[in-house]
């Protein structure tokens, strides 16, 4: 009666799965580092978006792995989403290219996990509301790592 809801729920396992997770994005950043001196611009930019592409990606494994471990079914679910992220009810332009290069968002990891658990897709009244939410607490996250690099 009092327990969380399935939505509640994700939001916590995938604030979780951020914050578990944000040694990826450290260590990419750290690696990209040692060679800024020698990069160009376009060098910079590519692998800051590999770094966060690399980063979205493991939070995405990290919740695909609780699933593998903990249901068959949800976890087949998510395999066949992934070659069309649109049954979800995400927008348009979320593909498996936009996946493919960008990685998965911790919004877009929502809305498939959503699809995966309930069957059904995203409610886009209550939903935008708490991918949009999801994507400021990793880019939030991010943020707050590059700054902590910064000072060391």
């Amino acid at each position: 009666m009092f327990g969380l809801s399935t939505r509640e729920t994700l939001v916590r396992a995938i604030e979780n799965a951020c914050r578990n997770e944000i040694c990826v994005y450290k260590n990419c950043v750290k690696d990209g580092l040692a060679h800024y001196s020698e990069w160009s611009e376009e060098e910079i930019s590519r692998h800051a978006l590999l770094a966060r592409r690399e980063y979205a990606n493991a939070v995405f494994d990290a919740m695909l792995e609780s699933f593998r471990v903990s249901s068959p079914i949800i976890d087949a679910r998510i395999k066949l989403v992934i070659w069309n992220p649109r049954v979800t009810g995400v927008p348009d332009e979320i593909d498996t290219d936009y996946l493919a290069d960008n990685g998965f968002s911790a919004g877009v990891t929502y809305a498939i996990c959503y699809f995966a658990v309930t069957n059904k897709k995203i409610n886009p009244s209550k939903d935008f509301k708490i991918i949009s939410a999801l994507n400021h607490y990793q880019t939030k996250l991010m943020n707050d790592a590059l700054d902590e690099l910064d000072k060391n």
